[in-house]
């Protein structure tokens, strides 16, 4: 039999340092989750933040949403379809050497002088029958169908942050889910 390596089991300060390393990973990401959402938050609309503009009319903006996503699903459906060429399957060329094949075979039976109906009659009967399965091609989704998914999820992701956004503010008088967050953070800092 043969030797298995054994790896020891690490130790309790190896295991601390490496729930340290998440730890400090998971606040980095957040950080930088944060800091994109305080640099939409810059954004001014009449010199009002982004997201006070969206707040006050969500459904608005949930619909133009919506309608970009519409547009630019429609854009790039179009231009892939511009780009796909579908090639000419394998079995309609086997299919047509085949037949080729066969009608090659029974000419030369009719030149030595039989009938035709005969020829071919006889021609088929030495050949072995012709079958051809293919597995069932998934139904193709058309460029409407894909677009409408692309804004139905970018009107959803944008709902459920006005939703949460909402929720929020219900709970702790913040505007944004991130600034309670934060509160939250801060509360319980050490």
């Amino acid at each position: 039999m043969a030797d298995t390596p054994t790896y020891p089991s690490p130790t309790s300060a190896e295991l601390r340092a490496r729930l340290d390393a998440r730890a400090d990973s998971i606040r980095q990401h957040l950080a930088a989750l944060e800091h994109e959402v305080k640099t939409v938050a810059d954004v001014t609309v009449n010199g009002q933040p982004l997201p006070d503009v969206i707040r006050d009319r969500p459904l608005f903006y949930a619909g133009l949403a919506l309608a970009g996503g519409l547009a630019l699903g429609l854009l790039w459906g179009l231009r892939a379809r511009t780009r796909r060429r579908p090639g000419e399957p394998e079995h309609d060329e086997f299919l047509r050497l085949y037949v080729a094949s066969v009608l090659e075979a029974a000419a030369r039976r009719v030149a030595r002088g039989e009938e035709v109906g005969a020829a071919i009659e006889k021609t088929l009967r030495r050949r072995p029958p012709l079958v051809h399965y293919a597995p069932p091609v998934p139904e193709a989704r058309s460029t409407l169908a894909e677009t409408f998914d692309v804004a139905l999820k970018t009107a959803l992701g944008f709902g459920v942050k006005t939703g949460l956004d909402r929720l929020a503010k219900r709970f702790t008088g913040e505007d944004e889910l991130f600034s309670a967050v934060e509160e939250v953070k801060e509360e319980h800092a050490p």
